[in-house]
């Protein structure tokens, strides 16, 4: 069926956009229009309809910010209401009981009623067709302790925001949680790309848990230096893995993440949960992922690779600089056999610094409060306190 043109795109959130008068009067109006347009900076865009005369448009005009909140499922008639409703003839928010409080870093209302609300300060603005679209860089987040989840983010499965579908004329609630993003599309990475057919298959959240008991034999495999022979069941399951750790890299290094995405993030590629104290600087590769293990206080700049299959250990207060190597994999030298694997684990102690470009290579030890210059190539274990250089890499200092 060919319908007539709509801006059907659903669900979509409602917001709330508050702003101050040139009175100092608080002013609201819901918005179906509202979606993230970047991440650096974080801003959202808000579009309000200019075919009337709306007071919450002026008046973010002339102040130059506003507050952006939204409201729960069982707020669905107060947020009806101040769509429906016009601040030139009543004061909208005291007619449904709602107070507000000054924003912390703009001159905005903040709806004390609403679990979530932005803080925003106009970026730009563009009048198109009947509404004109309001850019807003988000300086800050206010958010309700009854939606933040046992990491400290916000929920919106405890948030139970309001949705909107315009084709309809309809509210909505959101629907069940499905799975994470850029994680259930891996069960389909690297088909088609020799021109074939991408094949459909039942893909989910829970699609790697039947790997699970295979990747902890292989690890333990790993740990014990045994090869895994091209054409195994392990060599299989290598190649999902780095399909997985391609899909988890690519989420770390696309766009900004504060910290706290960082450290979850890097923690899903690890299989393992990093210590508060860890701090990672993107982009970062990894050929495996799930043989990465650091301790707390680690730091790890940006451009490091780590190949991964044999271990990477890396110990608590250690600093790894920009574009450093970890490589735990030689091949067979005999040509038959050049697609074999032999592993070592690469294991930094405590309190190591690793300088810029250097490689270390497989089976390689690290002492504690050691120092790797820059460039160097590391072939053989590394007494503790003492600073190596060149390639191979000597010692030439002992601290």
């Amino acid at each position: 069926m060919i319908l007539p043109p709509k801006a059907l795109v659903y669900p979509m959130p409602v917001g709330i956009a508050t702003a101050y008068d040139h009175e100092g009067r608080a002013d609201a109006c819901t918005l179906g229009f509202v979606g993230m347009c970047s991440h650096v900076p974080e801003t959202v865009m808000i579009a309000i309809n200019s075919t009337a005369r709306r007071k919450t448009l002026e008046s973010i005009k002339e102040s130059g910010c506003f507050a952006l909140g939204f409201p729960r499922k069982d707020q669905a008639a107060q947020a009806d209401y101040l769509g429906i409703e016009s601040g030139y003839r009543t004061d909208k928010l005291a007619a449904i009981g709602y107070t507000v409080t000054e924003g912390r870093d703009v001159h905005a209302p903040v709806i004390d009623q609403l679990d979530v609300t932005l803080e925003c300060r106009v970026v730009g603005t563009t009048d198109f067709g009947s509404h004109t679209q309001i850019f807003g860089e988000i300086l800050c987040i206010h958010a309700s302790d009854r939606v933040i989840d046992e990491s400290g983010r916000p929920d919106m499965s405890l948030a139970d925001p309001l949705m909107y579908d315009d084709y309809g004329m309809q509210y909505y609630s959101l629907g069940e949680k499905v799975g994470r993003v850029a994680k259930l599309g891996r069960a389909f990475l690297g088909k088609g790309r020799d021109g074939g057919d991408v094949a459909v298959a039942d893909a989910g959240p829970d699609q790697h848990q039947g790997d699970e008991g295979a990747l902890k034999g292989l690890l333990e495999k790993l740990d014990r230096g045994e090869e895994v022979a091209s054409g195994t069941p392990e060599f299989e399951l290598f190649d999902r893995c780095a399909r997985e750790a391609q899909a988890v890299t690519a989420a770390i290094n696309t766009g900004y993440h504060d910290e706290a995405e960082l450290r979850r993030l890097f923690s899903e590629l690890i299989g393992k949960d990093v210590p508060q104290g860890f701090r990672l600087f993107p982009p970062v590769y990894a050929d495996f992922g799930k043989n990465i293990s650091v301790g707390e206080g680690v730091f790890i700049n940006s451009g490091c690779c780590f190949q991964d299959q044999g271990g990477v250990r890396i110990g608590d207060g250690c600093q790894i600089g920009h574009q450093v190597v970890f490589a735990t994999i030689d091949h067979g030298m005999e040509p038959e056999h050049r697609h074999d694997l032999h592993f070592g684990r690469i294991t930094l102690e405590e309190n190591v610094w690793v300088g810029s470009h250097a490689t270390i290579l497989r089976g390689v030890t690290v002492g504690h409060d050691s120092i790797i210059a820059a460039g160097a190539v590391v072939t053989r274990d590394v007494p503790p306190r003492s600073v190596v250089a060149g390639v191979p890499a000597r010692v030439v200092k002992t601290i």
